[in-house]
């Protein structure tokens, strides 16, 4: 027989895993929207064309940092989300495997 308390806290561990990485993933995209701001007036303040801005945003290696961090951030939460399912996946398969089992118990 299957504890009921550690699949619920395998559940709440993957589950706050999750927010974590997927709140983590968030900021670095709200960052990454702000440096295009602040890059963009840099750009505007030397001169350059807006018509060209946002290749030479998306040029300057700042950014190219940024976004690799934010990626590889949002990778992370993706996983982490489908630890989650899966941890939720076990949990069912279980709760039914159980029940089949009181089932052909009687």
């Amino acid at each position: 027989m299957i504890d009921p308390t550690e699949l619920y806290n395998k559940a709440l561990n993957s589950a706050e895993e999750w927010a974590d990485k997927d709140n983590a993933a968030g900021v670095l995209e709200d960052a990454l929207g702000t440096l295009e701001g602040v890059l963009c007036a840099e750009y505007k303040a030397k001169g350059e064309p807006v018509s060209i801005m946002t290749k030479l945003i998306k040029q300057d290696q700042r950014w190219i940092n940024a976004a690799k961090a934010w990626r590889e951030a949002r990778k992370h939460a993706l996983v982490a989300r489908l630890k989650y399912e899966q941890v939720n996946r076990y949990q069912d398969n279980i709760r039914t495997r159980e029940s089949t089992e009181r089932q052909l118990a009687r």
